[in-house]
């Protein structure tokens, strides 16, 4: 998937998980050599845009079988080329089972969705609030300090997941 629209990005890959096909998000603020190794390492056959539009790649006979894969999220690639962590569906669905019995979020819950798409978190920030029928909050883009403070409380956001940052 390889959109800039944050909507258009997290219902194409709940898509890609209800279809049973195998997730691979990239980003727009990628270089296009890192896009091009992603598509190559990751066997893509196909492609949704950022207006949404499929394309097929190539023939999808050359690639491999990934049936059991829920998704391939590629490292930062800082020693060398990215390397493409891939996440069985059995995985998926076991992390959600745990999350469920610990009972962390419920259907009245309202989960706000700030983490790229590309990154391994924002995967359970979608599905799991699906799995027990909470909902997803999604901004068109990224706020922080008194902007995220002031749409937390006019949402009625009860749940967020925050990525540290760090100072220098």
């Amino acid at each position: 998937i390889l959109s800039r629209d944050r909507y258009i990005q997290t219902l194409l890959a709940i898509s890609c998980f209800v279809s049973g096909a195998t997730y691979v998000p990239l980003d727009n603020s990628m270089s296009s050599e890192r896009i091009k190794f992603i598509i190559e390492d990751s066997c893509i056959n196909c492609i949704f845009t950022d207006e949404g539009e499929f394309q097929r790649l190539n023939d999808s006979s050359t690639f491999l079988n990934c049936t059991d894969i829920a998704y391939i999220i590629y490292t930062s690639g800082t020693t060398g080329n990215p390397k493409g962590v891939k996440v069985s569906k059995e995985n998926i669905l076991s992390t959600i089972e745990n999350l469920k019995i610990q009972n962390i979020l419920n259907e009245e819950d309202i989960i706000y969705q700030n983490i790229s798409m590309i990154f391994d978190p924002s995967i359970m920030d979608i599905l799991y609030p699906i799995a027990v029928g909470a909902s997803i909050y999604i901004p068109q883009q990224r706020l922080y300090g008194q902007e995220l403070e002031e749409i937390l409380e006019e949402e009625k956001i009860t749940g967020i997941c925050l990525q540290e940052i760090k100072v220098v």
